[in-house]
């Protein structure tokens, strides 16, 4: 599922990388564009502006010479003597000639870029103005050569024509070119607004198609992932505080709480474990389970007053704080009340179904002291009810004896290290013969100051400090090398019986462990018997313990219960006719002689083991008495001190040897345990 939504969000994030560039690529297209349409059309505006304006320039030039050929004309209509007519024709003829100069280079300028309007008024105004100059000059140029009276009036009069002409005509044509040359830069601005107007609404249609197809997008994505990015962090702040089942705040959301609490508060706290929740997810399934932790949750918010605060802590346990003065008696009633109404039978899945409940009691009244070491002792006190069941009321005795236990447990890490672990085996023997049919390797601690301990004393504490699978290392190595050596010392040992504990049997390579270790000593299967305590059998064909067992018997170990008659499951792994051999427990064999229903029921196991064809062996035989008795009930083994007691693999062959003796005597029972 994790795969597929990572897919998913992957596929998202490429098209959303794919509009982006598709916005970018086309944005870059378009700005180019409108770039480069804009600086062509504004470089030829401002082409034509600067035109029309040395347009302009050329024209009020021609203004300026119209008026000299008007003061020319004057100069030489006034002219008395001829050398003054000649200075001033020659002038005159100057400005004229300048005056058609400008005149040509302003048609053709206004030819070649002009506007139609200005052309039409250059070809009449100009040329007209070009020829009434000539036709005066010629008039200044016959008067001046002649001397003739009537040739002067005739000059007088060209003159006097020449300065109307100059005066209106020129002057009239020249103020409506400019004023065209005016109207024509106005319509040059006009045409850049109107293209401004233009680029500007291509810009924004542009800009428009990019954000309908990219943008917006692209935003909306962005939007949507900060919302879930948001929503996330809500999340994980919520897992981080609360239970994700039921709701209710967790181990660091309560702390937090109860730590606003003045130090010297009243607070009692009742620390809930819900016993065997893991047995039934194993055999109902987690969904039975879950539905246990909420029917608990459920009932702890109903037992509780409003300001007690109900937090789930473990996944299987819970905490019942109460910030109010309350006694230890009212804090046991109210643990009683939690036990009977959390541990009530509930039908789930249509199957009745109950928890134990056992819960640690501490509490602070009137003493100062921290809320976290207040939850801590609580916990101290349910570790000591899952061994007593019901509830407990911290003591500081508790507390040393955790400490003992976690001294222990560091202790027993520096052991494994330090090679103080070490098997020790126990004779087994033939009930009719006495003749021996193997031995149980038992673990012991060889402590440097507390010498050889049993281990009742350490083993619990190795369980729970998750460090039983190296010790179980090492007993497996450690026995297969004495096996080994007794076989070439030509010790007759047939077997080899090893405790395997219900985590070991959870191991699905178990097995092939077991094989690799038997083949680096050149043994077999057949040489190793798997014993598992009857406690640790489930009722449910699908746990692992089952399904491992299985494979061991079908690679050809040998299967054994140890304690029988103890525990609650091992019917059910007979059906499955994988064991080879039942232990009866030391406590029926303890008063087999006393009790007559013990001895019945010692009886019925025997002959249970014989309708399945399987070796019964009773463990703590010490008497002869003992032995007679399962003797005559059919034991097909017996083990105990009475038999020999667990040795070092160095004293075993001795011990062999003696027994063989008083075997072949016909006694195999030391005197000192006669009955």
């Amino acid at each position: 599922m994790d795969q597929v939504g990572e897919g998913r969000v992957s596929d998202e994030d490429k098209q959303l990388w794919a509009r982006l560039r598709l916005a970018m690529v086309a944005t870059l297209v378009m700005c180019s564009l409108l770039f480069g349409a804009g600086y062509f059309a504004f470089d030829r505006i401002v082409q034509a502006n600067n035109s029309s304006v040395e347009q302009v320039a050329r024209i009020e030039r021609m203004r300026l010479i119209a008026d000299r050929l008007a003061d020319e004309a004057a100069t030489l209509q006034t002219a008395s003597s001829p050398a003054h007519g000649m200075l001033a024709q020659e002038r005159f003829a100057s400005a004229l000639g300048e005056f058609a100069r400008t005149a040509a280079l302003v048609i053709s300028t206004t030819l070649r870029v002009g506007d139609p309007a200005q052309v039409a008024l250059l070809r009449r105004q100009p040329h007209g103005l070009a020829a009434m100059l000539e036709e005066a000059h010629a008039l200044a140029v016959t008067a001046g050569e002649t001397r003739d009276p009537a040739a002067a009036r005739d000059a007088r009069r060209a003159s006097r024509k020449l300065s109307r002409l100059v005066g209106r005509r020129i002057d009239r044509g020249l103020s409506d070119l400019i004023q065209l040359k005016k109207t024509y830069l106005a319509s040059l601005a006009d045409r850049v607004s109107l293209m401004a107007k233009a680029v500007a609404g291509i810009a924004l249609a542009t800009f428009l198609i990019i954000w309908r197809l990219a943008l917006r997008p692209i935003l909306s994505t962005v939007a949507e992932r900060t919302h879930a990015l948001m929503a996330a962090k809500d999340d994980v702040e919520r897992a981080l505080l609360f239970d994700g089942l039921t709701g209710l705040p967790n181990r660091r959301n309560l702390l937090a709480r109860l730590e606003t609490l003045e130090i010297d508060a009243p607070l009692g706290v009742l620390h809930i474990d819900l016993v065997g929740l893991h047995a039934i997810n194993t055999t109902l399934g987690w969904e039975t389970g879950e539905r246990l932790v909420s029917f608990a949750a459920d009932n702890l918010g109903e037992i509780g007053l409003s300001e007690d605060l109900v937090a789930r802590v473990n996944a299987d346990a819970f905490v019942l704080a109460i910030p109010r003065a309350v006694d230890a008696e009212g804090l046991q009633d109210l643990a009683v009340t939690v036990i009977e109404q959390v541990g009530r039978p509930i039908e789930v899945f249509g199957t009745t179904v109950r928890l134990e409940v056992v819960i640690g009691i501490a509490a602070r009244q009137g003493r100062v002291e921290p809320a976290a070491k207040l939850l801590a002792n609580a916990d101290i006190a349910r570790s000591r009810a899952r061994e007593e069941g019901g509830s407990v009321y911290f003591s500081t005795d508790m507390r040393q004896r955790l400490a003992a236990r976690r001294q222990t447990a560091q202790e027993l890490m520096q052991a494994i290290v330090a090679g103080e672990i070490e098997p020790h085996f126990q004779p087994q023997i033939d009930a009719k013969t006495g003749i021996i049919t193997g031995v149980e390797a038992l673990v012991r601690w060889r402590h440097p100051q507390r010498g050889l301990l049993n281990p009742l004393f350490f083993l619990e504490i190795a369980e729970k400090a998750h460090i039983d699978g190296r010790i179980g290392d090492i007993m497996l190595r450690r026995s297969l090398e004495a096996l080994a050596d007794w076989r070439a010392a030509g010790l007759p040992i047939p077997r080899l019986s090893l405790n395997f504990t219900a985590h070991a049997l959870r191991n699905p390579d178990l097995c092939a462990q077991l094989m690799f270790a038997l083949d680096r000593h050149d043994l077999s299967p057949a040489d190793l018997s798997v014993e598992v305590l009857e406690s640790a059998l489930i009722l449910d064909d699908d746990d692992p313990v089952m399904k491992t067992i299985e494979v061991l018997a079908a690679a050809g170990f040998h299967i054994e219960i140890d304690d029988f008659g103890t525990g609650h499951a091992a019917l059910s792994c007979l059906r499955h006719q994988t064991v080879s051999r039942l232990k009866i427990d030391r406590s029926f064999v303890r008063d087999l002689h006393l009790r007559p229903r013990i001895r019945q029921m010692t009886e019925a196991m025997i002959q249970l083991a014989h309708t399945l064809e399987i070796e019964a062996l009773a463990e703590g035989v010490e008497t002869q008495s003992e032995w007679r008795l399962l003797r005559e009930l059919g034991c097909d083994g017996l083990q105990g001190f009475g038999i020999g007691k667990p040795m070092a693999a160095s004293d075993l062959p001795p011990w062999v040897e003696q027994h063989e003796r008083r075997r072949t005597k016909g006694g195999f029972l030391p005197r000192a345990a006669n009955g």
